[in-house]
């Protein structure tokens, strides 16, 4: 099923949402076997449709040949649904949370040359998620602003399966698993790594190191903190925990692999 998702653009070819069912464009009752060359993807609206007959089917033709997500170069916005007065970060085990009667101080857990990677921000009294996530070559490869949630459609794969969104960069080799539980305003990152201007993270199931300098972190909890958690490199001059203004920087490759 990879390959299908890749070839759709890791959503619905007709509006791009990466919420979406597998359809048999030849229709189950005919094809009755999986050929995935006429399996393409559909949010669940424009399923609903073509079950339903309303929606033709060369239209799901003509897009399943150009996925918009592929024209765009990025997946329709997702709504993520963060909007509670707590929320919490959990990154390699290391766990930042904070509640609005308490404070409402941003959380902030991470940050490299001035950049947040991923932040709870208080917007009318509720937490709401903004991320920013880049590869190895610099490239964001998941956005997300106010909730809503962007990611690249030249990724080798991104699978999105009840609340655990998986981006791998081949097989086997998971780049991110992000676990969004909306319902408890928590956002973990179980494992994979981060990157920016030479700065690397490597996460794992109980903690997170900076490859960097080797410096490791689990079993840290902050909560209800007017701090920021670990601020990597220059241009920021915020309070923080942890301070690490000069690395020496991993140089960034400068080709990119195929993605077969």
């Amino acid at each position: 099923m990879r390959a299908i998702r890749q070839r759709c653009g890791f959503g619905c070819v007709i509006c791009g949402v990466p919420i979406y069912e597998y359809e048999h464009m030849d229709g189950w009752a005919h094809a009755k076997e999986h050929v995935e060359s006429r399996i393409t993807l559909l949010c669940l609206r424009h399923h609903g449709e073509r079950t339903k007959g309303i929606l033709p089917a060369a239209q799901v033709e003509g897009a399943n040949a150009s996925p918009v997500n592929h024209r765009d170069g990025v997946t329709t916005a997702q709504d993520l649904y963060f909007a509670r007065d707590e929320c919490e970060i959990v990154i390699g085990g290391n766990r930042f949370a904070s509640r609005m009667a308490a404070t409402d101080h941003p959380v902030i857990p991470i940050i490299i040359d001035a950049m947040p990677l991923v932040m709870f921000r208080a917007v009318d009294g509720r937490f709401m998620m903004t991320a920013q996530l880049f590869n190895e070559f610099n490239e964001p490869v998941l956005v997300v602003r106010d909730n809503q949630l962007i990611m690249s459609a030249e990724a080798w794969d991104i699978e999105f399966v009840a609340q655990t969104l998986t981006i791998r960069r081949a097989l086997g080799d998971i780049f991110l698993e992000v676990l969004l539980e909306a319902e408890q305003g928590r956002v973990s990152i179980t494992r994979g790594q981060l990157f920016r201007n030479g700065v690397e993270l490597q996460i794992r199931s109980g903690s997170f190191v900076i490859v960097n300098n080797g410096s490791s972190f689990a079993g840290n909890h902050m909560v209800d903190c007017a701090m920021f958690g670990v601020v990597l490199g220059v241009g920021f001059e915020g309070p923080s925990v942890w301070h690490y203004s000069k690395l020496p920087r991993r140089p960034m490759p400068l080709k990119k692999p195929n993605r077969e």
